[in-house]
């Protein structure tokens, strides 16, 4: 008979499996009318795992451009960033922090050109990747049609500065968008105005050469715009620089020599970003598909939960930022409700840790976990919790978060005390990790794919 740990991890490990980015790319492209005759590129944290999804799926050599975060850690910074691979270096691979390490070297082809790029914030990797992937669509080849795969960090990994603004005024921009505290539409209008590559701009150098353009996307923002997701490299876009311009005075310490490249814009003297009248003029289809996002690993989470224990009630909600509006929300749900339910949720609290506490180890998705469990209990709430880090990455921890239930707390004599106290250090991982009730994943099995956390609650009446 499996015990529960057995079925949360064989939870975890389907669950894991259904949301691969190897899996949903090649997947796509069975269902699309692609064929073989295709190059392909592809860009984000997850751009080797894409890659591997269309590998598995074309068989045959595959002209591609990968454009990747960093994996190599044997290697000196200076020498890594900007650095174009060939076959002889992918022995350096062995000893690389990168998934499917065998099955990538065993399907790589020969007409594969990696570049390894910067994130969080652009750097010299970042505008090397900008400047080769539009040598690269510029390039003379035999494919008619092009495969675009795209996932969360393409705006770090894919940067190329328009002319008259440096790289690195272009890097002190991007820290000061995604530090300012707007929300990520308003980051990305700014930065699709401030780019050679971004809104669209690659699509109208593609589509001079190719017959058909299909990007598929993982996205990692709400309401999964295609615009949004990495800046919308191929996507039209439907802000202007005028938007872009009152974001940026908007915001303290934008550099003056920015703000006048996004005056001069409105002005008439850049050009604007894609716009879907221009898209449709040229002689090139462009067919765009969010492949999977916040909701549909919801989605997925919730079926393989509701499966897990006797079929309940499935309720879908938010998390917001705040930890206690949630817990409010919760229960708000718990007063609704007199027979057994489940919860499904997406979203990150927000943590904040104070100045003078050295944290350990864990991130939101144990923290949530830890705090939610420690309530539960308090209300004498039977339960089943869990809480997942769809990156596979909870803060500082090599874990992907983890689950308790409330027996838990009767069957280990100190389980509660020991809880407040990791709750207290912000230790959550490793107070999950002495008790055997973490998500367990290897480095290389390291999404790089953040559709935020997930969580699972089961009450039982």
């Amino acid at each position: 008979m499996t015990n529960s740990n057995d079925r949360w991890k064989i939870f975890f490990q389907t669950f894991q499996e259904s949301i691969s980015p190897e899996k949903l790319v090649s997947d796509a492209l069975i269902s699309s009318e692609m064929g073989d005759a295709f190059d392909l590129l592809t860009v984000g944290k997850n751009a080797l795992q894409m890659y591997l999804g269309g590998c598995r799926y074309h068989k045959s050599s595959l002209s591609s451009l990968v454009i990747s975060p960093d994996y190599f850690e044997s290697i000196p910074f200076s020498e890594k960033n900007g650095q174009q691979s060939d076959i002889v270096q992918l022995e350096l691979m062995q000893t690389a922090n990168m998934p499917n390490m065998v099955q990538f070297k065993q399907n790589l082809h020969e007409k594969t050109v990696f570049v390894y790029s910067n994130h969080p914030i652009p750097a010299s990797g970042s505008f090397f990747a900008g400047k080769k992937a539009i040598e690269w669509l510029e390039a003379p080849r035999d494919g008619k049609q092009l495969v675009v795969c795209i996932s969360g960090g393409t705006s770090a990994l894919l940067a190329c500065p328009p002319d008259g603004i440096s790289p690195e005024e272009k890097s002190f921009v991007h820290l000061l968008l995604v530090s300012s505290g707007v929300n990520i539409t308003k980051i990305n209008t700014v930065r699709r105005h401030l780019s050679k590559v971004k809104g669209g701009r690659l699509f109208r150098i593609a589509s001079k050469k190719y017959s058909k353009i299909l990007v598929l996307a993982l996205s990692d923002v709400p309401g999964d715009s295609l615009s949004d997701i990495g800046s919308g490299p191929f996507s039209p876009d439907q802000t202007t620089y005028s938007d872009a311009l009152d974001i940026a005075m908007s915001i303290e310490k934008f550099p003056q020599n920015s703000l006048q490249y996004l005056k001069d814009g409105m002005a008439g003297k850049h050009p604007e970003t894609l716009k879907l009248n221009e898209a449709l003029e040229y002689n090139c289809t462009l067919e765009q598909k969010v492949i999977a996002g916040s909701d549909y690993v919801t989605e997925i989470a919730g079926k393989l939960f509701s499966e897990l224990f006797e079929k309940s009630e499935t309720i879908f909600m938010k998390i917001p930022n705040s930890q206690s509006a949630f817990f409010a929300a919760v229960e708000r749900v718990f007063k609704t409700y007199t027979r057994n339910f489940i919860i499904i949720a997406s979203g990150e609290c927000e943590v904040k840790i104070p100045d003078d506490v050295k944290p350990g180890k864990g991130g939101r998705a144990s923290h949530l976990l830890l705090a939610l469990a420690i309530e539960l209990h308090r209300k004498q709430i039977k339960f089943d919790l869990a809480v997942i880090a769809t990156d596979n990455r909870d803060g500082n921890s090599q874990q992907a978060g983890g689950f308790i239930s409330d027996s838990d707390f009767e069957t280990f004599p100190f389980f509660a005390a020991e809880a407040i106290e990791s709750l207290t250090l912000y230790d959550s991982a490793s107070f999950l990790f002495k008790y055997d009730r973490f998500f367990s994943v290897s480095q290389k099995q390291n999404t790089g794919g953040n559709f935020a956390d997930i969580l699972l609650l089961r009450k039982v009446f």
